[in-house]
């Protein structure tokens, strides 16, 4: 990184290639909206669609926020990793 925070074409190049070859898979957020509606009284929508996305799939909510953690786990009873204790 240069002196003013900025990358350098190299990086920048290297950035782009590695997203570009990442195993990224979307998910189409409409079938989770129902859900995400749900569990957002207790939590961010933002939040909500990840923890409807986990639900759906069955998999573990991985999230470094405490708060979140602690009301996906206790009051929607996901599967959390909470990476807050860490």
């Amino acid at each position: 990184m240069g002196k003013r925070g900025q990358l350098d074409r190299s990086e920048v190049d290297g950035g782009v290639a590695d997203l570009r070859d990442a195993p990224i898979v979307r998910i189409d957020h409409r079938p989770l909206l129902a859900t995400a509606v749900r569990l957002a009284v207790a939590m961010s929508g933002y939040d909500a669609l990840y923890a409807a996305l986990a639900r759906e799939i069955g998999a573990t909510l991985v999230t470094a926020d405490r708060r979140l953690a602690r009301t996906a786990a206790r009051r929607f009873d996901l599967a959390v990793l909470d990476l807050s204790t860490a």
